[in-house]
């Protein structure tokens, strides 16, 4: 299954038979209006978080894996990278291709 598939799924209703190890970033540039969906395999971290500095390290490494991904994706399609972007969903998969973090903006 390709990666760019998660988002064909309703995830509000589905959280298991996902595209394992899925890290997936759906963003708006706000200069064009243009929406890029970007999904990569990721190497499977998906932590068990029991407390704030678990959750904090978890959202760092979030953030490090999107910044990375970003700037990846563009050079690679020669494009230039958005000065000014939202991020309008963000999901994560684990091994077993369940859900594991689902997080979007709401207008």
């Amino acid at each position: 299954m390709n990666t760019l598939e998660i988002f064909n799924f309703d995830l509000n209703k589905v959280k298991s038979d996902l595209p394992k190890n899925v890290y997936a970033t759906e963003i708006l540039n706000i200069e064009n209006n243009e929406v890029f969906k970007i999904a990569i395999q990721h190497n499977g971290y998906c932590p068990t978080i029991c407390s704030d500095h678990d959750q904090s390290n978890f959202s760092e490494y979030l953030c490090n894996l999107q910044a990375y991904l970003i700037q990846a994706y563009f050079k690679t399609n020669k494009r230039k990278k958005p000065k000014s972007y939202s991020t309008l969903s963000e999901i994560v998969t684990n091994s077993r291709g369940e859900l594991y973090h689902y997080a979007y903006s709401i207008d």
